[in-house]
């Protein structure tokens, strides 16, 4: 698992690129999304196939987290996921938020504390700093005029 705050779309792009030229199987998600994928399953009684799918992927990418709200069932049903994909394939995680901010997504402390003591299991952490790319490239633009 690898966590990146202050997430960067190219850093995400970049390992999957490189995973799939290894010829390695992966799916990439923006965490609102995929939530809304799994509640749609759930709702149409097919709860689990997507986490069967993606258990045989080499890697699976979860993009985003906590960047936006999700339905109050979001956090259960990524909790769910994740636990299933735990020690099944990889996860890359991306989030601006510390993991003491996880609760606000997850919406309950007992189960944001198992789920970060399934990823930080067999993780590296890498912290891209709090300074936005975005806005050091436009401020170097805007100073270069």
């Amino acid at each position: 698992m690898l966590q990146l705050n202050r997430s960067f779309r190219f850093l995400n792009s970049f390992l999957g690129v490189a995973a799939i030229h290894q010829g390695k199987r992966l799916r990439f998600y923006n965490a609102v999304d995929l939530v809304n994928q799994l509640d749609k399953e759930k709702q149409q009684g097919k709860a689990g196939n997507l986490a069967k799918q993606l258990s045989v992927m080499d890697a699976v990418i979860i993009d985003e987290l906590g960047y936006l709200p999700f339905p109050a069932s979001g956090g259960a049903l990524l909790f769910h996921l994740i636990s299933h994909l735990y020690e099944k394939t990889s996860l890359i995680i991306t989030t601006n938020l510390n993991f003491g901010e996880w609760v606000q997504v997850f919406g309950d402390a007992k189960m944001t504390t198992a789920l970060l003591d399934r990823i930080t299991h067999h993780c590296d952490i890498l912290e891209a700093g709090n300074d936005s790319y975005r806005f050091k490239q436009r401020k170097k633009a805007v100073e270069n005029q």
